[in-house]
C-alpha cells in the first residue's frame, strides 16, 4: 500500500474506500492479494510448489512461515502448497481499487 494507491481509492466515498483511506499505512497487501487472487486468479502469473510450515513456538519466531523446495523439507509434517511467485501488479491494483470503490450492494429484502 503506497500513497498513489491510497489516492486512487480516495476517489470514492464508499464505506470500504473511506475506511481504507482513513486507516491505510504503507504496508504489504498479503490478505488483500489473497482475496483478489481468489476472485480473479488471472492476477497470478506464476506459481510454484513449496513445502510450508508455520512456527507456533511462542517466542520471537511465532507466526513465521517456513518454506522448502520439494526434496529439501525436513519431513516433519510440512504441507506441499502452491505459492504465488509473480503477479500482474497493475491488474491487481486495478482490481483492488475497483472492489473498494464500487457501490455497496443493497441489503436483500
Amino acid at each position: 500500500m503506497d500513497k498513489d494507491l491510497i489516492a486512487r481509492v480516495a476517489t470514492s466515498t464508499t464505506p470500504a474506500a473511506s475506511y481504507v483511506v482513513s486507516y491505510a499505512e504503507g504496508s504489504y497487501l498479503w490478505d488483500e492479494l489473497a482475496a483478489v487472487a481468489w476472485l480473479d486468479p488471472s492476477v497470478v502469473t506464476k506459481t510454484r510448489k513449496l513445502h510450508i510450515d508455520v512456527s507456533i513456538d511462542h517466542g520471537p519466531s511465532y507466526g513465521e512461515t517456513l518454506a522448502w523446495a520439494p526434496g529439501e523439507q525436513p519431513g516433519m509434517g510440512e504441507q506441499l502448497v502452491e505459492v504465488l511467485d509473480e503477479l500482474d501488479k497493475p491488474k491487481f491494483y486495478d482490481r483492488f481499487v475497483e472492489l473498494l470503490t464500487r457501490p455497496t450492494p443493497a441489503a436483500p429484502h
